[in-house]
C-alpha cells in the first residue's frame, strides 16, 4: 500500500571452492555501485547510489552468502497508486586466488503494484518497525531506522526527536532524514540543536551536520538563516557547500550578494561551491553572477557555472569553454 516501506535485498553467494573477497581493491580503488530506474504513473526516473570508497573488503568462504537490505523508497518516493516497473543493478569488485580481481555485476527487474492506503494497516506495519528501533540485532535495527527515515510518519515524532539526540551519529543521521521529510517547526528546532551542539570530529558527524543544514535550508523558515550563515565559511568543503545552498534557499535575493562575493574568492573550491549554490537563489542577480563565473580561470568553476545556469533556467546551451568557444562569447550567448 502507499506509505508502507518497500525493501529490496541483494544476495551474493560464493559457489566456488575457494574464498572470494567482495569489494576488492584495484589500483587502490574499490567498487560498489547501485543503479536504479523506475517507470510508473509519474513518469520515468533514474538514480544511483555509489558506495565506492566507503566499503571494506569482505571475505566469503565457499558456500557462504552475503546479503544486505535497502529501502527502495530511500531512492524514490512511490507515493501514487499504480504499477511501477523497476530495474536495479549492482556492480562491485571481487577477487580470488585463481581469477584475480574482476568487476562483477548483476541486475533484477520486477514490477510493483501500489494500491490505496488503509491508514490503520499502514500504521500497524510501520509500528512493527518502531519496536525494532532499539533491537540488539544490528540488521533489524538498521531496517527499522531506514523505515523511520523514509516513511517519517507523524506518530513517530517523539521517537525521532529522542533518536536525534543519540550519541551514535549513525542513528542521528536517520533521525535527521526523517525530520527533513516531516518538515515541521518542532523538527527544525531539533535540527538547529544538532548543528550547534555536535562536534564534527569524524566523517559520520560531518555527514550529520551536512544533512541537518540541508533540512533547515528546505524548511523555508527565515529565522534559521543566521544559523546556516555561520557555516558558509567552514573549512570542511561539504558543510560549506550545503550552508551556501541553504543560505540561497532561505534568503533568495537578500543573500545573493554574499554568495556573489564568495564566487570571487581566492579559493577555487569556495568559488565552485558558490556557483553551485547560486542556482538555488532563483533571481536575475544570481544569473548575472553565474554568467560572470563562466569566465573564471578555474575550469571546474566554469563547468559548474554552466551547469547551474542550465539547471536554473531550463536552457541547454552546451557552452563549455572546452569546445573552442571563448569565454566572452559564452557569456554573450547566455546574456542573450
Amino acid at each position: 500500500m502507499v506509505g508502507q516501506p518497500l525493501f529490496f535485498t541483494t544476495e551474493i553467494k560464493n559457489t566456488r571452492n575457494e574464498p572470494v573477497y567482495l569489494w576488492a581493491s584495484k589500483d587502490g580503488e574499490r567498487l560498489d555501485l547501485y543503479q536504479f530506474r523506475v517507470q510508473g504513473p509519474g513518469g520515468a526516473c533514474g538514480n544511483r547510489w555509489d558506495n565506492t570508497g566507503l566499503v571494506e573488503p569482505r571475505q566469503l568462504q565457499p558456500g557462504e552468502t552475503y546479503h544486505e537490505q535497502w529501502p527502495l523508497d530511500h531512492f524514490y518516493r512511490l507515493g501514487r497508486e499504480g504499477k511501477y516497473d523497476v530495474t536495479i543493478s549492482h556492480k562491485l569488485r571481487v577477487s580470488s586466488a585463481t581469477t584475480g580481481v574482476q568487476d562483477f555485476s548483476f541486475s533484477s527487474k520486477f514490477q510493483l503494484k501500489l494500491v490505496a492506503a488503509d491508514s490503520d494497516a499502514v500504521q500497524k506495519t510501520i509500528q512493527a518497525f518502531e519496536r525494532d528501533l532499539n533491537s540488539d540485532n544490528p540488521e533489524v535495527e538498521h531496517a527499522a531506522l531506514d523505515t523511520m527515515a523514509t516513511t517519517a510518519p507523524s506518530y513517530f515524532l517523539p521517537q525521532i526527536m529522542r533518536i536525534a539526540h543519540d550519541k551514535d551519529p549513525f542513528r542521528v543521521l536517520h533521525a535527521v532524514a526523517a525530520l527533513r521529510q516531516m518538515n515541521v517547526p518542532e523538527g527544525w528546532a531539533v535540527l538547529a540543536d544538532i548543528i550547534t551542539s555536535r562536534e564534527t570530529r569524524n566523517q559520520d558527524e560531518i555527514s550529520v551536520r551536512f544533512h541537518a543544514i540541508q533540512a533547515l535550508g528546505e524548511s523555508g523558515d527565515l529565522a534559521y538563516l543566521p544559523l546556516v550563515q555561520r557555516y558558509t565559511g567552514d573549512k570542511i568543503g561539504d558543510i560549506q557547500l550545503e550552508s551556501m545552498v541553504a543560505e540561497a534557499q532561505l534568503g533568495k535575493e537578500a543573500t545573493t550578494p554574499e554568495l556573489q562575493r564568495f564566487s570571487l574568492s581566492a579559493d577555487p573550491a569556495t568559488r565552485k561551491n558558490a556557483v553551485y549554490a547560486l542556482r538555488f537563489a532563483m533571481n536575475s542577480q544570481a544569473v548575472e553572477a553565474l554568467i560572470d563565473a563562466l569566465a573564471d580561470k578555474a575550469p571546474e568553476v566554469r563547468s559548474r557555472a554552466a551547469t547551474s545556469l542550465q539547471e536554473m533556467t531550463g536552457h541547454s546551451e552546451s557552452l563549455s569553454t572546452t569546445n573552442g568557444i571563448a569565454p566572452g562569447e559564452t557569456q554573450n550567448r547566455w546574456r542573450k
